[in-house]
Formats: structure tokens, C-alpha cells, sequence
């Protein structure tokens, strides 16, 4: 994938909240701004004391940013690394019904507080499409109030990407910022969907990137190979190496890249039909790997 730079964060937890689908606590004194399932931020010495005090992130950006001292406060952070608390609010979750849930790469997500599913799920299975489709269509519209453009490029239902067994584990809705020029983020800064990062030189990346191969039976010139993706490297990685291709992956071959004579383009693609001993060791793994996770932490 290719790489750009990042201008603001967009504050995907204060948009759900202006849309009333997150609620925040009457009493932020617990000072858990807890975002993720199963999350906790660490809590040294000191950051409890600079939670007592009131010295948290928000606060700190919001007198910079009233002051105009962004550009100080971008120079002393890149002297001094203090984990500062984000903020005193706390998400109330028996009254919330949608959340920032992760940045996946490029892309960000909101999962639906769904009851029967998440701890404190509140909302209803004949409520989960009406919320959704109404998220979708607010972000699609959300605008950066400094600049007047849109925040976000697409939005997609989980189901529009992926497919196969195991969609119900992706999240909810899956979304891309403008030009990607924008990092989805779960924190509050005061009253505002962006903020400018205190850090210069923020990046991330991009959809689009570069694709190079090399090797005697590669052709030696630039050639068109098309809309190659990134599902279609490891298809191509296993034929090179003359292994099977197992026939639920993702991707094809590309076999436009290979000189036609050479002992790869020659040889047939194979692929390997995936028997059902093989799902279920898979299956076994992965609930493994869940009981894992949750009992370690």
C-alpha cells in the first residue's frame, strides 16, 4: 500500500454523539473513557494524579487551540512524551447505541451496541438496520466545519466488502476519510468533530500502491498488468512457487506478469479443494484463539 499524510483527526465518538446515538456519563469522575470492548488505558501514579487534577488532553489541546499555541504545543511534544489521560468523560453504554470500535489500516470502524451481543447491548435486532443506514448516511454528509469539505469518501455495510462465513465478525460499518487525509479516531477534544495533530508529520496509508517483480521469469519491461490487488499476491506468490492455491482464497494469478515462455507461465494454476476436517481444524483454532485472548486479559 502507498503512504500520505494525515491533516486532522476526525472524532467519530462526538459525531455519534451530535447524531444522539453515544451517550456520555452524568459523572466523568471515573475518568474511563473506555472506546473498545475489553479495553482499559493503563493507569501509572501519575497519570491518576494528572486525571485529579484535571490535566487531560482534551483540556490541554482546547487551551492551545483557544490561545493559538497549536504550533508551541506541537514543538513540546516532540520533546517531551507524557501519556496524558484523553479525557474525564465516560461513556454512559446503557444509553449508547453505536461506537467507534477500531482504525483498520486505511480505514476505520462503528460497531452497533447490540444487545445479546456486546456486554451492555441495548439495541434491539429490528433497530440494527434503521441505525445503521442512518450512520451511513450522516457520514457520507459530515463536513469539516473549518474547511466546508466532506470528512468521509465512502461508507459501506460490512456485507458490501466481505463475504463468506465469517462476515457476522467484521464490524458494523467499515468507512474511509476523505483522501485518507483525515485518522479516525474514538477521542473528544471539546466541542468539535476535527482536530489538527499536536504531532507534525502524521501519515498513514493509502488505497492505492506499487507493485514491483523481479526475477528471470519476469518480463524485463514496463508492462499494464490492470487493476492488480493486493488479494492477488498471494495466489501469485504460491503459483511462483509451484504450490497449490487453496480454491476459497481471495485473488487471482497474475499471470500477465510472467514472460510466456518462461517454466511459470507454462505451468498450469492448481488449486486445492478445501475438505471439511480442514474447516473444522480451522474452526478449532480460531474459537481457540478467542478463549486465548479474553481469559488473558
Amino acid at each position: 500500500m502507498g503512504f500520505g499524510p494525515v491533516y486532522k483527526f476526525f472524532h467519530v465518538n462526538y459525531f455519534l454523539h451530535k447524531l444522539g446515538l453515544l451517550e456520555f456519563a452524568e459523572s466523568g469522575s471515573s475518568g474511563d473513557y473506555l472506546v473498545i470492548k475489553d479495553y482499559r488505558q493503563k493507569r501509572t501514579a501519575l497519570w491518576k494524579i494528572l486525571l485529579k487534577i484535571g490535566i487531560t488532553k482534551e483540556r490541554v489541546y482546547n487551551f492551545a487551540k483557544k490561545a493559538n499555541l497549536i504550533p508551541i504545543l506541537q514543538r513540546i511534544s516532540r520533546k517531551i512524551n507524557i501519556q496524558l489521560p484523553k479525557t474525564k468523560k465516560a461513556i454512559d453504554w446503557k444509553r449508547t447505541k453505536a461506537f467507534f470500535s477500531s482504525s483498520i489500516g486505511p480505514s476505520a470502524a462503528i460497531e452497533i451496541n447490540m444487545e445479546d451481543r456486546e456486554p451492555e447491548g441495548i439495541v434491539k435486532r429490528e433497530e440494527y438496520n434503521k441505525i445503521r443506514e442512518l450512520i451511513i448516511r450522516e457520514l457520507l454528509r459530515v463536513r469539516d466545519p473549518e474547511s466546508g469539505r466532506n470528512i468521509v469518501q465512502d461508507a459501506f455495510r460490512r456485507e458490501d466488502i466481505y463475504h463468506g462465513p465469517y462476515v457476522s465478525e467484521a464490524p458494523d460499518i467499515i468507512f474511509l476519510t476523505h483522501n485518507l487525509e483525515y485518522i479516525a479516531t474514538d477521542r473528544i477534544y471539546g466541542d468539535s468533530l476535527v482536530s489538527e495533530p499536536v504531532r507534525k508529520g502524521r501519515g498513514t496509508h493509502r488505497m492505492n500502491g506499487i507493485f514491483i517483480a523481479y526475477g528471470p521469469d519476469i518480463k524485463d519491461t514496463g508492462e499494464d498488468i490492470g487493476r492488480a490487488r493486493i488479494v492477488d499476491l498471494t495466489p501469485t506468490i504460491l503459483h511462483m512457487f509451484n504450490l497449490e492455491i487453496p480454491e476459497d482464497m481471495d485473488g487471482k494469478v497474475l499471470t500477465n506478469i510472467f514472460k510466456p515462455n518462461s517454466p511459470i507461465a507454462k505451468r498450469p494454476i492448481k488449486y486445492r479443494k478445501i475438505t471439511e476436517k480442514e474447516r473444522l481444524r480451522e474452526r478449532i483454532r480460531e474459537v481457540k484463539s478467542k478463549l486465548n485472548r479474553q481469559f488473558s486479559g
